[in-house]
């Protein structure tokens, strides 16, 4: 075995009862100043194995020899003292625990401190693979200058890489136009969000946008583009809130999906709870699969634990990790928000918790329920251009059937609703009233409106609740007599009980 200090070409053999350091201060003084040299100089350390050590040295590199994985002691990290280090992981688990071990000891002791993987893409293989797969001297260099650490950069070489490339003439500036996933509605490779209240239709939009998506068909609420050519395309999605067997794949072969281009995981893996919006989990799942869109639903199932969606620094922070996918990956998101029922507020004041999802986002969307059993996607914000129109859409057997364009939105939605929601107890007032003054039998319209009057009712509440209970089939209206003895009268509709089979 070959412990202690390789400069130079030269080992140490053998402990004879020392510890490494010992071994190395006495049996290779010249190793030590071969350290102590580069330390001086900032020329990096490398601590290997045996063999990875033998062969950093003949490419011109001052490394040691710690021996094997189980090999290394604490007491060799003070050979690195002031040093800058590179500790090369082998590509498998023994390997890359024993440089994590490393790189622990070091703190504090060493300058800088830094694990690379030369060879990621190979099991098992290690710095020797490197080089015999015909990497080169100057190759590793580079790897090397690749994974430098701030602190191994002087704050000249600072300032003058600032001055070179902070600042841009913006004449140089390339100019882009948007890319567009659902034209005029979703950005491509931005954050997207989808707002509503509960059974308001959030997942079976999102399944219909998903299913477009998957097979490259048009979305339920987009119109036709000659801008967009879409080809069918994967989409990732990850839901808390429904069941990826029981209920989602249901809905997206209802809508049409491609079911071989959607990929989820099920609620039941322990894996779903480490996929977060700032995790390395979710940026290799994006790499792995190569999405066109990713849906979260709903945002808290994907906030880390630490951080609360009031605190808006914390959220921003939170989310940047997306805005940096979607640029690397071109990929789309859709983050699933639920909104507020408070009376009196609309768009951005009634996306719940957090400011910062409306303020981050490049496009929102609020889904909302309308009368004659109809839905509506109101487009509340746009970072690139207007926002397009209101679709109004029902939900038949599950899928989000198109009806029509609008020009209301949600502030004009929300505001009918508390509007029906302030009627509704007056309205029900007003139906007591009538249905207990006409108990008796028929009474004159005009008389039943005079009472009503009295009482405090308003035409317009007594016109609704008239309306409401002629509907329900509990009243009834009639003429009686001709020209100017004609008049009308009120009665209420005796039920006839249900025969008994």
């Amino acid at each position: 075995m070959l412990y202690g200090i390789l400069a130079n070409d030269r080992f140490t053999y053998g402990l004879g009862g020392r510890t490494r350091k010992e071994l190395c201060a006495i049996y290779a003084p010249d190793g030590v100043q071969a350290i102590n040299k580069a330390v001086s100089e900032g020329k990096p350390i490398i601590p290997e194995g045996e063999k990875d050590a033998d062969i950093l040295s003949k490419q011109g590199y001052t490394a040691f020899s710690y021996g094997g994985v189980n090999d290394w002691s604490a007491d060799m990290a003070q050979l690195c003292k002031g040093a800058v280090v590179y500790v090369l992981a082998d590509n498998d688990e023994p390997g890359r625990r024993v440089t994590n071990i490393i790189q622990s000891d070091l703190q504090g002791i060493a300058e800088s401190a830094k694990v690379i993987v030369p060879v990621p893409d190979i099991p098992k293989a290690d710095i020797s693979d490197y080089f015999a797969t015909g990497h080169s001297k100057v190759e590793f260099g580079n790897l090397l200058q690749q994974n430098k650490t701030v602190t191994e950069e002087s704050k000249e070489e600072l300032k003058g890489k600032a001055k070179r490339s902070f600042l841009v003439s913006v004449s140089d500036v390339e100019e882009k136009e948007v890319e567009w996933l659902v034209w005029e509605y979703m950005p491509k490779g931005q954050i997207n969000i989808l707002a509503g209240d509960g059974g308001s239709g959030k997942t079976t939009s999102w399944c219909g946008l998903a299913a477009a998506v998957s097979n490259g068909t048009k979305v339920f609420f987009e119109a036709e583009s000659p801008f967009i050519k879409r080809e069918p395309q994967k989409v990732m999605f990850f839901s808390s809130e429904d069941s990826l067997e029981y209920t989602l794949k249901a809905r997206l072969r209802k809508a049409g999906a491609n079911l071989d281009n959607i990929y989820s995981t099920s609620l039941r893996d322990e894996r779903f709870s480490q996929i977060k919006f700032n995790s390395i989990m979710l940026k290799d799942l994006i790499k792995e699969v190569d999405p066109a869109l990713v849906i979260f639903d709903p945002i808290q199932a994907f906030i880390p634990p630490d951080i609360q969606m009031g605190q808006r620094n914390a959220m921003r922070s939170c989310l940047n990790p997306l805005i940096g996918l979607g640029e690397e990956y071109g990929t789309t998101f859709l983050i699933v928000v639920h909104t507020n029922k408070r009376q009196g507020v609309y768009g951005r004041n009634r996306i719940a918790d957090s400011a910062d999802v409306w303020d981050i986002a490049r496009s929102v969307l609020i889904t909302g329920t309308a009368k004659d059993n109809m839905r509506y996607l109101s487009h509340e914000k746009s970072n690139y251009g207007e926002p397009g129109r209101t679709v109004l859409y029902t939900i038949e057997d599950g899928i989000a059937v198109f009806k029509e364009y609008c020009d209301k939105h949600d502030a004009d939605f929300v505001k009918e609703r508390d509007l029906s929601a302030y009627q509704a107890p007056q309205r029900q007032n007003a139906e007591a009233f009538i249905l207990d003054f006409l108990k008796n039998g028929k009474k004159p319209t005009a008389e039943l409106d005079e009472a009503a009057k009295v009482a405090g009712i308003s035409n317009a509440t007594l016109s609704r609740a008239k309306t409401a209970l002629r509907e329900r089939g509990l009243m009834g209206m009639k003429s009686e007599g001709y020209g100017q003895n004609k008049a009308w009268y009120c009665y209420l509709i005796e039920r006839q009980p249900q025969r008994r089979v």
